[in-house]
């Protein structure tokens, strides 16, 4: 017997205890007046215990609703919650309250898929919803299109929900939503009602300093930095990076330095050796970076390396299992995990592994890379398209990251946005091989390798 029938069986004992009390004090009153007694209690009683059976569902309903939601906003189980939403779906199986708990349980569990689903359950009778529901809702549902990487999708729905009600969260992730797909003057329209509202500052100005490097509007993008870093001068590793990215492309190395220097809080040569990578994989909103990531590792995580190298990967799961179980904030094995996964050919589970890692830590570009890989190999080659947005805005100077966009367009028959990307590349690459010529301290993005640029070259003679 379920839980939900037995926990109904209980509430409505609670009432059927009080009926035969009242056909016992029906059976005192005089004979000539009993039989009307008991014909008047007849018809009564039916109305009685329905009420009685609706008021208990209802209390029923709101308790596990309450206390649902107690356990969302306590950052507690997730799953639990999804549970007691599911308890009451079995009594009201067309419950908006209690479909939307689901699809938040679900978006928190990292269940993108099960959640999307839900939000659209709760949004096929628009017409019995209030302005402000339907709103939210829609917000909802556009941020379980955009975990999926449905960026085109997740704006249309975003799009709607501010055409009802102004909402932070959903400018927000329509910019994101709008990075993704390279809609970059969109996004900054959003980013820039946030910043006039002074909402999310002064993570917005970065955001939107961001898109302005991208967009070559680098005095822009410096007056976006710098906004940032009067607001927040102690905590301004990123901004700091960034600023000085935006005065290097116009030449002023000299600031570009001081900006790198405070940004690491390290010596010039750390600085310098550092840039020839990646500066933005170093530092994060919640430490979970690579620079650090050695530094938290564990044993288990040390085994599993060992035995991938060896080619022992089934081996190399289970100690990461252990690694993962031992800190699940850990995103050194979840990644590791989805690596693996991906050699063995199973591109869902890898796929939810990066998903993990990227909810908690959405700057982890290893992460980000992985989801796109996965999503390629699951025939997805729009969501990998999305996360591929997603790097580009984070590494704007890597080359690399624009032949995979090309690659990805080709997949979707969108030539001439592809051969902007190969070219995008090649214009790129040739710029980073100079300025590791040139020498100096300077941040260098990824070049092509002589395998990928020759790819390139091939590509671009067949996109005419």
């Amino acid at each position: 017997m379920s839980r939900i029938f037995i926990s109904l069986t209980a509430l409505l004992a609670l009432g059927l205890i009080g009926l035969p009390a009242l056909a016992q004090s029906g059976a005192s009153e005089q004979s000539e007046r009993k039989s009307n007694s008991r014909s008047s209690k007849g018809a009564s009683e039916p109305k009685d215990l329905t009420e009685l059976k609706d008021l208990n569902k209802n209390q029923f309903k709101a308790n596990k609703l309450k206390e649902a939601k107690r356990i969302l906003l306590s950052n507690a189980n997730p799953q639990l919650a999804r549970a007691l939403a599911d308890e009451v779906l079995r009594v009201y199986p067309n419950d908006i309250d209690a479909r939307e708990m689901r699809g938040i349980s679900n978006l928190k569990s990292r269940k993108f898929e099960e959640a999307n689903h839900d939000f659209e359950l709760t949004l096929k009778n628009p017409d019995k919803l209030d302005k402000n529901k339907k709103a939210m809702l829609l917000m909802l549902k556009g941020t379980a299109s955009m975990d999926l990487c449905e960026a085109n999708q997740a704006v249309q729905e975003l799009t709607e929900a501010l055409s009802i009600k102004p909402i932070d969260a959903a400018y927000f992730n329509r910019a994101t939503c709008n990075v993704q797909t390279f809609n970059y003057e969109a996004a900054i329209k959003d980013y820039t009602f946030l910043i006039n509202h002074e909402r999310k500052r002064p993570r917005v100005d970065f955001m939107r300093g961001r898109v302005h490097y991208l967009l070559g509007n680098y005095d822009r993008a410096i007056q976006d930095f710098t906004s940032g870093i009067k607001m927040t001068p102690s905590n301004a590793s990123l901004l700091y990076l960034a600023r000085g990215r935006a005065y290097q492309a116009k030449g002023m190395d000299k600031e570009a330095l001081q900006d790198f220097n405070k940004g690491f809080l390290q010596s010039d040569d750390f600085a310098e050796n550092h840039f020839m990578f990646s500066i933005d994989q170093t530092l994060s909103d919640t430490g979970s970076s690579a620079a650090n990531r050695l530094t938290q590792s564990d044993n288990n995580y040390e085994e599993a390396l060992k035995l991938k190298e060896s080619g022992k990967l089934k081996e190399a799961l289970l100690y990461l299992d252990r690694s993962i179980a031992q800190d699940p904030q850990r995103n050194a094995a979840r990644i590791l995990k989805g690596n693996i996964l991906l050699q063995l050919n199973r591109p869902a589970e890898a796929l939810h592994m990066f998903d993990i890692a990227w909810t908690i830590n959405n700057l982890d570009l290893e992460a980000v890379t992985g989801r796109s890989k996965a999503n390629l190999a699951l025939g997805k080659p729009n969501r990998a398209l999305a996360d591929i947005g997603k790097l580009i805005w984070a590494n704007p100077d890597d080359a690399t990251l624009y032949y995979q966009k090309g690659l990805l367009l080709e997949k979707l028959n969108k030539k001439i946005e592809a051969r902007q990307a190969f070219e995008k590349a090649i214009t790129l690459s040739e710029k980073n091989k100079k300025l590791a010529l040139a020498g100096g301290k300077r941040a260098i993005g990824t070049k092509l390798s002589p395998k990928e640029e020759s790819l390139v070259k091939a590509r671009l003679e067949v996109i005419k």
